[in-house]
This record gives structure tokens, C-alpha cells and sequence, in this order.
């Protein structure tokens, strides 16, 4: 345990100084910064599973972020090292009250498996808004790109090191967490977009799931299709050719080892952070290996082998609000997606219909019926226009788009937990604070802000008014979640979701619950599986 005047913190590895720090809140807390969880997975540690740190002697000074993780292109992370399994931790000053200690909250950063770290993450704003309320907040790093993802294909060299990287740390937190006065015993693992993904993937690992109690998935699941599919593989085919990497397996990756260049050789060609009129939003992403994933026919088979665990599921709004519209800043050869901006204001029913059948064509899914599919799928949506304001065929379009990468994935997991019998939550965050001219609702990585302020892709918003509810809202569903497993909005309990029914609570200024969350979108892609016998959450998975 510690003293209120002591950030010393003596764990198995060895002491651990950090710093005291107090919010503008007036909340006093000690923060402890870049924390090694693993060894360096460097040289021959390099494309293994991660391995526990060395013991230390003397204090170790966490009172830095430790370098991000190594990446492609090297802006998105700068001053990346390969040396980057590094974490966070905030408690509050004073010890709990509580014999077992404070709930930890572990959080895993977003980023399409490519750019992200603990820097991104304001501790200070976390402090403040989650510390406060009586949890231990930790954030972490992992590996990325093709560092972290690199896969031969076969146990040579499987992939998935980002992941290992994610259990690794929970290990580390396991062990050491009860000396900074949190409970091992009750830890919540969370995280937005890719972390998210990873997040319900570690719930899927048998080695992960057993690391943790409870779980939020904010804009990614396991099901959906950037998160866990094969298309790896081709990317790591374009590396080793780059490289003039030839031979097997093993001659392959002793050749990446040695090689400088393995994160150098991207720049050859991933020219964009997420390819452009394709759904295939990622170049990277986990795969079933066989050792962190067995394979499984449906996710309910798996789900059936876990300890069923409290789980929170959330999406916002408008999920694909925060890319549909091309970024003059960064790079893209698009053409129809994202939508370039001359294209955005003039965006009619033929716009709409090309921008379909251009995205759900790729690698032809539906074989000689993919006409008549498109068709279905352009028809369902075009009731859906009904549901904006303005921009009717262009939100419509992104809402589709949203609903196969984020949505529908989504619901799936929810709906498929319950099954098995989990206790699942679920929220839909509709804050929209920066109007936008073409679409309505909460963009993708919003529901961030809540919790760390601002980002690269959102301003801070100063905590009042409207903003200062969500605050409130989003910060008491979160911690009372951690504390015991169930949600709680104004101090009543979230309404469990069913086998047939997904209730959520609506997050915005004028929060409320709502009874069952976009039942026809869910019906029709579900039936659009069975008829056409291609999912394009479950058919990338293998």
C-alpha cells in the first residue's frame, strides 16, 4: 500500500518513483509514467511474444511517457522506437477504503493497428474525470504495424505480437497492481476503435481472458471485419517481396530480423493510413493463429469455452462521420470513398448508387448473384434516407458504411453475448459538438473527449453546459461498470440486453434509454448473410 506522502512504490521488479499531481479539480493523485511491462522486443525479441521485464534495483523514474511504439509513416508516432512496451498508471493519493483496493481501469488506444500511445491520452484530464471517482486508471502501449502484426502465415511466425504485447501488460498489472493499492481481482479493460477490437479479442484468447473481470468495447469488436481476417497476409507477402526476402518461413523472418528495414519497406506501398474506396479500412490487424485464437465456426462456439464476463459495448452515432469526407491534409487517391468534397454537396441517387456498388464489389462477395444483392442492399438504404435532415443520399451512403465496420458488428457481439449467457450493456454517444455540413450525429473517436480532451482528430470542448452532462453521464456509466460489473446512468442500473432486443442508453445532453437499437439494420444484414451465404464480418475471418 502507500502513504499520502510517498509515490514510491515497491513492486517485484523493483521500486517505482513517480509524482504527485493535482488536477484543476483540486483531486490529488499520483501518476507513475512509463513503466516497462515487458523486456525491449528487440534483436532477438524482435517478431516474438513479448517477455516479462528485467528486475531493477534503484527507483525507477517514471516520470516520463516512455518512447511510442515504432511505426509507418513515422509522423503518425514520432520519435517511435522499437523499445515501446511502456504503460501508465494514475491513483488516487488516498488509499482506498475498500480492504481489496480501488477497481483498475486498463485502457488500449485506438489506431488501426498502426499509430497510437499512452502520449495521445491525457493522464491529467483522466485524472481528473475518472480518478477522482475512485478507480486506478493505466494505459498502455503495444506493438505496431509490421512490427507488431507481421505474419509468415504459420507458426514459423504467426503474428498477432500487438496482442501478446496487450496480455503481457495485463500480466505485469496482475502482479504488481496491489502494491499501488488497486484490487488484481476486479480489473476493466477498455478501449476505442482497434482497442476496442483488441479488447473483445483478448476476451476471445483463452491465455487473455482469464486476465481480466470486465469489458467495455468502444467502436470495435472482434467481429468486425477490419479487426480480425487474413487480408494480413497479403501485406506481409508486399514486405518480404520488397525486401527481396526469399526462401521459407524461417528464412524469411530470421531475414526480417536482421533487416533495418522492416517498417522502412512500408513506405514502398501503403501510401494511405486507410485505403481508399475500399471497406477495407486497415493494413494491418490480428488473425486467427491458432495458439492466441483456435479457430471456431461461429463466435458463439467460443464464446461458450469463456467465463462469461459483464461486458459494455458502445458505438457512436455516426460512426463513419470522422472519414467519409477526404482530408486535404493527408494523402488519398480516392475516388468515391472517401467522398472528395466537390463530390460532398452534390452527392445524388447516382453518386449513392455507384458509391455502393463500387465499395461491395470489391473481390466480387456475392459471385453471379452480386447484382441482384447490390440491388437489395441499394434498396434497404434508400429507406433509410428518411432518417436525415439533409444530405439525404450521402448520409445514407456513410450510414451503410458504418453499419458493416462498426454498427452491426457491434450488435452482433452484444446479442450473441447475451446468448451465451453474459450480462451486456450497451450505449449509443450522440454528442455532436462542431456541426458539420454534410452529416449529423457523433463521429468515430468522439466519445474520447469525454475522458482525455482533446485529440488530433477533435478540439477540446470546455467542461459546461451541455458538454459538462455528457461528462457526467459518460464518466458514471464507465466507473460504475468498473466498480461492479453494471452500468449505471443517474443511479439506476442499464437495462440488460437480450436474445431479441438491445436497449442502450443514449448519450447527449438529454440523456435517456432507449428500448431496442436499429432492429431492421441488424435483420437485414443478418439476412443478407443467410441469403447470400457471405457476412462481411465472418467471411474475412478465415
Amino acid at each position: 500500500m502507500f502513504s499520502n506522502h510517498d509515490s514510491i512504490v515497491k513492486t517485484k521488479y523493483g521500486p517505482i518513483h513517480g509524482f504527485q499531481f493535482e488536477s484543476t479539480g483540486g483531486f490529488s493523485s499520483d501518476v507513475f509514467l512509463g513503466i516497462p511491462f515487458a523486456t525491449p522486443p528487440v534483436g532477438d525479441l524482435k517478431l516474438e511474444k513479448p517477455v516479462p521485464p528485467k528486475a531493477w534495483s534503484t527507483p525507477l523514474e517514471a516520470k516520463d511517457h516512455g518512447p511510442p511504439c515504432l511505426t509507418f509513416p513515422g509522423y503518425l508516432n514520432e520519435g517511435g522506437q522499437e523499445d515501446c512496451l511502456y504503460l501508465n498508471i494514475v491513483r488516487p493519493r488516498n488509499p482506498s477504503l475498500d480492504p481489496k483496493g480501488y477497481p483498475v481501469m486498463v485502457f488500449i488506444h485506438g489506431g488501426c493497428f498502426m499509430l497510437g500511445s499512452i502520449r495521445d491520452l491525457n493522464y491529467k484530464v483522466a485524472a481528473d474525470r475518472l480518478v477522482s471517482k475512485g478507480v486506478i486508471f493505466i494505459s498502455i502501449q503495444y506493438r505496431l504495424g509490421s512490427l507488431g502484426f507481421y505474419s509468415t502465415g504459420d507458426e514459423t511466425c504467426p503474428g498477432n505480437y500487438g496482442i501478446w504485447d496487450q496480455i503481457q501488460a495485463l500480466r505485469f498489472i496482475k502482479e504488481v497492481i496491489k502494491d499501488f493499492g488497486g484490487n488484481p481481482d476486479n480489473v476493466t479493460t477498455f478501449g476505442e476503435s482497434a482497442g476496442g477490437a483488441s479488447v473483445s479479442i483478448i476476451g476471445l484468447s483463452e491465455e487473455g481472458s482469464k486476465l481480466f473481470s470486465n469489458m467495455i468495447c468502444m467502436s470495435g469488436t472482434a467481429h468486425s471485419p477490419w479487426a480480425l481476417n487474413t487480408g494480413i497476409l497479403a501485406t506481409c507477402d508486399k514486405i518480404t517481396e520488397t525486401l527481396n526476402c526469399c526462401g521459407c518461413s524461417q528464412e524469411k523472418k530470421i531475414a526480417l530480423k536482421n533487416s533495418g528495414q522492416i517498417v522502412d519497406a512500408l513506405k514502398n506501398f501503403i501510401y494511405e493510413i486507410m485505403p481508399s474506396d475500399s471497406i477495407k479500412t486497415v493494413h494491418f490487424n490480428p488473425r486467427i493463429d491458432g495458439d492466441l485464437l483456435e479457430d471456431f465456426d461461429d463466435f458463439k462456439e467460443i464464446y461458450q469455452k469463456r467465463l462469461t464476463k459483464p461486458t459494455l459495448i458502445g458505438i457512436c452515432s455516426f460512426e463513419h462521420r470522422t472519414f467519409c469526407l477526404k482530408n486535404p491534409m493527408l494523402p488519398s487517391f480516392a475516388k468515391v470513398f472517401p467522398i472528395p468534397l466537390e463530390d460532398a454537396a452534390l452527392f445524388d441517387e447516382s453518386k449513392f448508387r455507384n458509391g455502393i456498388k463500387t465499395l461491395l464489389s470489391e473481390g466480387n462477395p456475392y459471385g453471379d448473384r452480386q447484382e441482384e444483392a447490390l440491388n437489395k442492399v441499394i434498396d434497404f438504404y434508400l429507406t433509410q434516407k428518411s432518417n436525415y435532415k439533409k444530405n439525404q443520399y450521402l448520409q445514407a451512403f456513410v450510414q451503410m458504411v458504418s453499419d458493416i465496420l462498426f454498427n452491426v458488428p457491434s450488435m452482433r457481439e452484444a446479442v450473441e453475448k447475451a446468448e451465451t449467457g453474459n450480462d451486456v450493456f450497451f450505449y449509443v454517444y450522440d454528442y455532436d459538438k462542431f456541426s458539420n455540413p454534410f452529416c449529423e450525429g457523433a463521429g468515430h473517436g468522439s466519445d474520447l473527449v469525454p475522458f482525455f480532451g482533446g485529440s488530433r482528430l477533435f478540439p477540446d470542448i470546455p467542461v459546461e453546459g451541455a458538454f459538462e452532462k455528457v461528462v457526467s453521464t459518460f464518466t458514471e456509466l464507465f466507473v460504475s461498470f468498473a466498480k461492479d460489473g453494471t452500468p449505471s446512468f443517474n443511479g439506476k442500473e442499464l437495462p440488460k440486453v437480450g436474445k431479441n432486443k438491445i436497449p442502450f442508453l443514449h448519450i447527449n445532453e438529454n440523456p435517456f434509454i432507449g428500448e431496442d437499437l436499429w432492429p431492421e439494420r441488424l435483420e437485414f444484414w443478418n439476412s443478407m448473410a443467410k441469403e447470400y451465404n457471405y457476412d462481411w464480418s465472418d467471411s474475412h475471418r478465415k
